[in-house]
């Protein structure tokens, strides 16, 4: 739910792998990422000239064959509330933006010890092209400082999902040169400390980019203090509407100064130790000096957490908590993990106080300690304003991993998890060090569970070590074996299939991974896959398989922006020992190609924003695996476009990928057939009426409208990934545009019928359900073939929230 400016960018702590974590030091978390891969040209050939960087800098280099390495370790409340983002850079190419969001938020929940691997696959950086232009103030003096940054239309959620992108500054005459962006439909944000954020839409090689930002000055006062002491945690402006921004910024002393970024009424916002809402402003208007933060729910009279040891009864220091209410008597996965999250980013304190009254229901109460585990406990209504919780000190584990002639094995991922109980979840991976020798740290007197393979489908080994006896483990041994060879020959793929074969469980591989929450664009890979050439005869071979049921798949890149790779089931058979030579088919699973034109009338679109889109003609029920079935081409200038498919049934779709509102209506949209290696010819002929909303405010008074929802009464629940998002205004299949709270017009393009409008129905601040805006309104149009449509909505006016 919490957003992040790009232009927060801090640097990650870059280091090599450290050493084991000790018990002593195993709470909080630090946890390390290496991210691996390899960058390539198009057609394969190895980028050896890119390289990794972020706001800070380059920190990784790719070698002769294109590959990286990167180590990253990731622990403390500033790395968690940092909005850093990792660009795979090179001359002349589109740059690959990389999300570290999702490590961060999975160093967060783990509270792992030891370093995860992110295999990244190939990163292939298509051709890229250079923006230039200048950031101004109204009077027309040049802004230096100003952070410029891009991302692909196509994206999804800028946060959890990697894309093409990339990132700038302007110069001392506020010039900017963007290199490494795609020559149309691009999404472009501008900000600077005390002004307003400026988003430019579906940008292109031809658009204007002299940018003039309207300064919006900054909002300052004391900050609140807890028992005498000087405040230290994170503030940020809870806007009323945010947008595609809402940035935390750390801080420490008697005072603060934040930059007003989004237009609308906002309130000034302080986290609790529990990374609850403590403190708050009132509601305001505007940049104003002097602002007081009242705290909210109590939060001067909190609880005061105590924390000693579980066997010698010694008090603890360093001491981290954090609270929730749940109106239930068990506690699911997902909120332990939310309460840990809050532990790991509360500060330290000898005995700090949780700013929630326990006097208002049960509460469930997170604490941990660095060296002890960290404990849940359920309190109830009346627990006391001093709160005494024992704490089990962590023990540590060591052991080697070898192979079955006894050799040790260096960098092998070992997974461990302790058992499930009154405790937090604890789980992690460390990696063996040269001699095969690794350690686990954060565990108890419990029964841990170990496992450990070479690669996704290698034979895993899973041991059970009991931690209950006195005294440290330190003789585990854990023997791989080589697996099995799975080998075989594929036919009827033709001359020209650039394909690979691809091997997984048969059970897909879960979605619920940050791999595959990335979605990687860039790369012909697909998280939980292992890929093979395809020799000039046929032949592929996958070494070290471990046994149980596997699937065997034709694996087809597509280029960048096409979608998903094209991946057609070829054999399913279970491996229980050696398998003989497997002879594959592949004639009826060539992926075939739809080409043709895209023709329009009634209105001039900017071609460069607009995508044709293939969906199975039945999709599957999950939402994820729908996605997984699109595939989408931007249309040329000319209006050409062509699709890679796998053999069957789909629909054509025509999308704004700037509001993602469809220009073909649901029954309009062409099916066609798609045969193994067959190309069909299609022309779409699309009429497009150009519509602008003007907003206007009965009596008066201020426009606070950010979001215009169009539906166009299809029923379809899924939109194209391109457009508004929910969290910014408007929701899952509803598309709509972005009116940034002026009054207008807004300005898009829908097909020729009926268009339900609904204004203003999205905003909201997230302080209990308090909702901002102007009155909401709906209102029911027709758009008429070859007439523009001109609509002046009448807003009632904005609510008004005072002592809510």
């Amino acid at each position: 739910m919490r957003r992040t400016l790009l232009r927060a960018l801090a640097p990650f702590v870059v280091a090599g792998l450290a050493a084991p974590t000790t018990a002593q030091d195993a709470s909080p978390a630090v946890v390390g990422y290496r991210l691996s891969g390899r960058v390539t040209e198009l057609d394969g050939a190895p980028l050896a000239a890119a390289r990794l960087a972020t706001a800070a800098g380059e920190i990784a280099k790719c070698d002769g064959d294109g590959r990286f390495t990167c180590d990253l370790a990731i622990g403390g409340a500033s790395e968690l509330s940092a909005a850093t983002q990792l660009y795979v850079v090179a001359e002349g190419r589109a740059s690959f933006r990389i999300p570290l969001r999702p490590l961060l938020h999975r160093a967060a929940r783990a509270n792992a010890i030891g370093t995860y691997a992110v295999d990244l696959g190939e990163l292939r950086l298509p051709i890229g092209v250079t923006f230039r232009g200048r950031v101004r103030d109204p009077d027309g003096a040049p802004l230096a400082g100003v952070a410029v940054t891009a991302n692909d239309e196509l994206c999804g959620q800028e946060i959890w999902t990697a894309s093409f992108g990339s990132r700038t500054v302007t110069d001392a005459r506020g010039r900017f040169e963007l290199a490494g962006v795609f020559g149309e439909a691009m999404r472009l944000a501008f900000e600077r400390d005390g002004y307003y954020r400026t988003v430019v839409r579906g940008a292109g090689i031809g658009t204007p980019l002299d940018i003039a930002l309207e300064p919006s000055g900054f909002v300052s006062g004391a900050l609140p203090a807890l028992d005498g002491a000087p405040f230290a945690g994170e503030l940020y402006l809870l806007s009323e509407f945010p947008g595609e921004s809402w940035e935390r910024v750390s801080v420490q002393g008697a005072s603060y100064r934040l930059g007003v970024a989004t237009r609308g009424r906002f309130r000034v916002v302080a986290l609790g130790t529990g990374n609850s809402i403590g403190w708050q402003s009132e509601v305001l208007a505007g940049p104003r000096d002097g602002v007081a933060l009242a705290p909210v729910g109590n939060s001067d009279r909190g609880a005061v957490i105590r924390a000693v040891d579980a066997a010698t009864g010694a008090p603890l220091t360093e001491v981290r908590c954090a609270g929730r209410r749940w109106p239930g008597d068990e506690l699911p996965d997902v909120l332990r993990n939310d309460l840990l999250e809050r532990v790991h980013r509360s500060p330290p304190a000898a005995a700090p106080r949780l700013p929630v009254d326990t006097g208002a229901g049960a509460l469930w109460l997170a604490v941990t300690a660095a060296g002890y585990l960290p404990a849940l406990q359920r309190l109830e209504e009346g627990a006391g304003e001093e709160l005494k919780i024992a704490l089990e000190a962590a023990r540590s584990l060591r052991g080697r991993v070898v192979d079955a002639a006894g050799t040790a094995l260096a960098d092998v991922p070992v997974e461990w998890e302790g058992e499930r109980g009154a405790r937090l979840p604890r789980k992690g991976v460390v990696r063996t060090a040269a001699d095969g020798s690794f350690v686990i740290a954060g565990l108890g007197n419990e029964v841990a569970r170990l496992s450990v393979a070479r690669s996704p489908l290698a034979p895993v080994v899973r041991s059970r070590v009991d931690l209950t006896a006195v005294g440290p483990v330190d003789d585990v041994e854990l023997v791989l074996s080589g697996g099995v060879v799975v080998a075989g020959k594929v036919t009827g793929l033709g001359a020209g299939a650039a394909a690979r074969i691809a091997l997984r469980p048969a059970r897909a591989p879960s979605t619920d991974t940050w791999t595959a929450t990335l979605e990687l664009p860039a790369s012909p890979g697909v998280a939980g896959l292992v890929t093979s050439t395809i020799a000039a005869d046929g032949s592929f071979e996958f070494a070290e398989c471990g046994n149980g049921e596997r699937v065997l798949e034709l694996f087809v890149p597509v280029p960048p922006r096409c979608g998903p790779p094209v991946r057609v089931p070829l054999h399913s058979f279970r491996i229980d020992g050696a398998p003989g030579a497997l002879a594959l088919d592949a004639a009826d699973a060539v992926p075939g190609e739809i080409a043709g034109h895209l023709r329009l009338s009634g209105a001039e679109v900017p071609a460069g924003r607009l995508a044709v889109i293939a969906a199975p003609a039945q999709p599957p029920s999950d939402w994820s695996e729908r996605r997984a079935a699109m595939h989408w081409r931007l249309v040329a200038g000319d209006g050409a476009f062509a699709l890679s498919l796998p053999p069957g049934t789909f629909q054509l779709q025509v999308r704004d990928c700037v509001t993602g509102i469809a220009l073909l209506r649901a029954g309009d949209e062409p099916e066609v057939e798609v045969g193994p290696g067959a190309r069909e010819q299609l022309d779409l002929r699309v009429a497009v009426v150009a519509a602008a909303v003007t907003f206007t405010v009965a009596g008066g008074g201020p426009t606070l409208v950010d979001h215009l929802e169009v539906d166009l009464e299809s029923g379809r629940g899924l939109r194209f990934s391109g457009g508004p998002l929910p969290f910014g205004g408007g929701t899952y299949g509803s598309p709509g545009v972005y009116v940034e709270g002026r009054s207008g017009p807004a300005r898009f393009f829908v097909p020729p019928g009926p268009v339900f409008l609904k204004v203003g129905g999205a905003t909201r601040i997230d302080a209990g359900s308090i909702h901002f805006g102007n009155t909401r309104a709906e209102l029911a149009v027709e758009a008429e073939p070859g007439k523009p449509l001109e609509v002046e909505v009448e807003l009632g006016p904005a609510a008004d929230l005072g002592g809510k």
